[in-house]
Parts: C-alpha cells; sequence; structure tokens
C-alpha cells in the first residue's frame, strides 16, 4: 500500500471520528403540514408558492377585510421611489407585495414564507424587503394615518417549527434575529386576527385533509 492509498483510507477516519454524522432534528416542511411527505422536491416548490395564493384567496372572501389582491389580480407592486401601489403587469424595477390587507382599520403587509430555512443572505433580503415596503406604505398617499404592520408571515402555526440555529452556522439566522424582534407573524397569530378559536391540532389536521386534493 502506497502512502497515498494509506493516507487516504486513515484521513477519513480522522475526519469521520472527529466529526461524527449526527441526526439533527429537520423542521416540519410544507409538504409534511400537508401531509404529503412523498411530493418530489419540485412538486414541494410548487406546493409552497401556493401558500401566497392561499393566503389571499382567505382574505378575499372574508367580508370584513379589504384586500388588495386575488387570485384574478395576483399581482401587486410597490414603487419604492413614488410609494405608490401598482397592480397587473410585471412590476419592472417595483418590489413585488405578497399580501396586503386591512381589517379593523389596520393595514398588513405580509411577505409569506413556507420555508424559514433561509441562507443568511436571504434572510437578510427578506427582512430589509419587509423593512422598505413598510416604511413605503407609510408613506403611500392613500394609506396615510393608517397604522401598518409588516411582518414575515410563516406558515407553521407557531416557533416550535423553526430550524434551530445550532445546526448549521448562518442558517436561518436572520430570520431568527426576525422573529426575535417581532418580525414573524405564525399562523396561531394570523388566524387570531379573525376571532376564530381555531388550534394547533385542528389547524394542521385540516392541512392534512386539504393535502389530499394535492
Amino acid at each position: 500500500m502506497n502512502e497515498f492509498v494509506e493516507k487516504f483510507r486513515s484521513s477519513w477516519s480522522s475526519v469521520i471520528s472527529s466529526n461524527p454524522i449526527v441526526d439533527n432534528p429537520s423542521p416540519l416542511t410544507v409538504a409534511e403540514l400537508f401531509g404529503r411527505k412523498e411530493l418530489s422536491q419540485g412538486e414541494r416548490s410548487q406546493l409552497g408558492s401556493r401558500m401566497e395564493l392561499w393566503i389571499n384567496e382567505i382574505l378575499d372572501t372574508l367580508s370584513d377585510v379589504k384586500s388588495w389582491k386575488n387570485l384574478s389580480n395576483p399581482n401587486l407592486w410597490m414603487n419604492t421611489t413614488t410609494n405608490e401601489l401598482t397592480s397587473g403587469g410585471n412590476g419592472k424595477g417595483d418590489k413585488d407585495v405578497d399580501v396586503l390587507f386591512e381589517k379593523d382599520d389596520i393595514v398588513y403587509y405580509l411577505e409569506v414564507k413556507s420555508n424559514l430555512t433561509l441562507d443568511s443572505e436571504k434572510g437578510r433580503e427578506t427582512n430589509e424587503k419587509v423593512e422598505m415596503i413598510t416604511e413605503c406604505l407609510r408613506n403611500n398617499h392613500d394609506l396615510k394615518g393608517k397604522k401598518i404592520v409588516g411582518k414575515v408571515l410563516s406558515i407553521f402555526w407557531d416557533k416550535k417549527h423553526k430550524l434551530p440555529t445550532s445546526l448549521k452556522p448562518g442558517i436561518s439566522s436572520s430570520l431568527n434575529r426576525a422573529d426575535k424582534a417581532g418580525h414573524i407573524m405564525w399562523f396561531s397569530e394570523f388566524v387570531k386576527l379573525f376571532d376564530t378559536n381555531l388550534n394547533k391540532e385542528e389547524y394542521e389536521t385540516m392541512c392534512k385533509e386539504m393535502g389530499k386534493e394535492i
């Protein structure tokens, strides 16, 4: 056995013994939430993209809510220079607005996330986007004087589904910091806006039932 082959084998043993492979807990994924663990990565991505449409469809059908978006008007844009909102088109140069609605004289802007395990760069960008659009809304002529709330909306019920910061350095750190600062709205907080007694068990059971339609 020559030196390379010898080191090839012994180095592996050294690396694995010093850095063992462990079974870290993984966060609940949107596919699992809807009882569809067997979905492929591409299908999971499509399911995640449906969450924004779903939230807007819910809001658009509530009688005591004013929603700026629905299935027939899915595109809403913020011009960060003029603070103007526009609908339709591709919003070239503008920021897309995921969810915008008014309830009890409070305007809520929500950036929907079905996955909070973003790397630190994407997490930072998400936080900055929410802060920017929220400030633009406060300066929007039609919303002057309104209370504006801007947050990241998680499709999961509570923070127990957040990726632990101890798993990998940098993963989800920005959004975890956002949560500590109160910038994440968990789904349990979202449903409270609508005077419902829906609880975690009921919500997750309903999601699995709805998942059968996928």
